[in-house]
């Protein structure tokens, strides 16, 4: 009763990527992606939980996702899942791939950290470490964006 009703989701047996999406201040409903990541864990440990991401993250790596198709892959649902939720500014997808290749959507996180110290990069940063416009033409795009999304407002 102190927490509420509980969701229980299935467990994907496979890897875990992310995707940072940033609106285009161009065409908003043709958002930015940025290169996928995946995440490599340490021995013992299959997704990336609470004491992972924020206490034992020493032995958590990541890396460009190899394969150009699967990472395609994660782009586009990345930024269909974006523009679906009406997305504004940017936000990190987290997915599992199952054995088969198929993606699942864990969630999107609008309100993601982003620049943090190198030595302790989230998501987000790792996404844009791996994109050559890196964070500054992440932060240029983002400030573009409010200004066009503001222009279509007062039309």
């Amino acid at each position: 009763s102190r927490h509420g009703a509980a969701l229980i989701e299935e467990y994907i047996d496979g890897i875990e990527c992310t995707v940072l999406v940033a609106e285009n201040p161009e065409d908003p409903q043709h958002p930015t992606t940025y290169p996928p990541a995946q995440y490599r864990f340490p021995e013992g440990e299959s997704f990336k939980h609470s004491d992972l991401k924020w206490v034992d993250y020493e032995g958590l790596s990541s890396f460009a996702v190899p394969d150009p198709v699967l990472a395609q892959s994660l782009r586009d649902e990345a930024a269909r899942f974006f523009v679906g939720l009406k997305g504004a500014s940017f936000g990190r997808c987290d997915l599992r791939v199952d054995h088969q290749g198929t993606p699942y959507m864990l969630e999107i996180n609008a309100n993601c950290g982003v620049y943090y110290p190198p030595t302790d990069y989230g998501g987000a940063d790792i996404c844009l470490s791996l994109d050559p416009a890196g964070h500054e033409g992440f932060t240029r795009q983002l400030v573009a964006a409010a200004f066009a999304r503001n222009r279509r407002r007062s039309l």
